[in-house]
């Protein structure tokens, strides 16, 4: 809630042109999440398999805030055609190792399958889409409670086995939307900071 303070007097002794002064009093402490990257992102050479693309940091201010959905822009490159960026190998939200995988860095025993998308083609549930290159994904099916004043850290990883070293693929991961609500209002709140950009990651 923001409260308006203002007043009116008169220009050269008469109302014909009043002149007003607004303050505008925001709130010390307002209700929001703040996003960053967080230190440990890697980015340069990297090596095919299983690995962290991102990693974020969220802050509550506030209130207690309740993270419960995000979306990433995923760039990636395929010169050698082996298809290992596409919807059959990154897009279908399971929950294990494979994939595009949402883990709580405090708990990093427990994964969070991310569903992909194609630009060109739609979802990557839908098997024609298959081969198609996954350029967004994301989930809603999980959520952090995240005490006011706190930090917590999240990391995306990817499946990248196929990606070729020697035709130099590439993959670059970054948080544009994160969906978060107070805990005990329900009602969502802005999220500062997006987007956040993982490092670019050369094969």
């Amino acid at each position: 809630q923001i409260e308006i303070d203002y007043v009116f007097w008169q220009d050269n002794g008469t109302w014909n042109n009043p002149t007003v002064q607004i303050w505008v009093n925001a709130p010390s402490n307002p209700v929001q999440a703040v996003v960053s990257q967080n230190s440990a992102t890697p980015s340069g050479a990297s090596v095919p398999g299983i690995i962290e693309v991102l990693r974020f940091n969220a802050t509550a201010y506030g209130v207690d805030l309740d993270i419960h959905g995000l979306n990433l822009e995923i760039v990636s490159s395929d010169n050698n055609g082996s298809l290992w960026n596409t919807c059959d190998e990154l897009g279908d939200g399971t929950n294990g190792e494979g994939g595009i995988q949402l883990y709580f860095a405090d708990d990093m025993e427990t994964s969070h399958g991310l569903f992909g998308t194609s630009s060109l083609a739609g979802p990557c549930a839908n098997p024609a889409n298959g081969d198609e290159p996954v350029t967004n994904a994301g989930n809603s099916w999980w959520n952090y409670i995240l005490p006011a004043g706190e930090t917590a850290v999240f990391v995306i990883t990817t499946e990248t086995t196929g990606a070729s070293s020697v035709n130099d693929d590439t993959i670059m991961v970054t948080l544009i939307s994160l969906t978060v609500t107070e805990v005990e209002s329900g009602l969502e709140v802005p999220v500062v900071g997006l987007p956040v950009p993982g490092g670019t990651l050369q094969f």
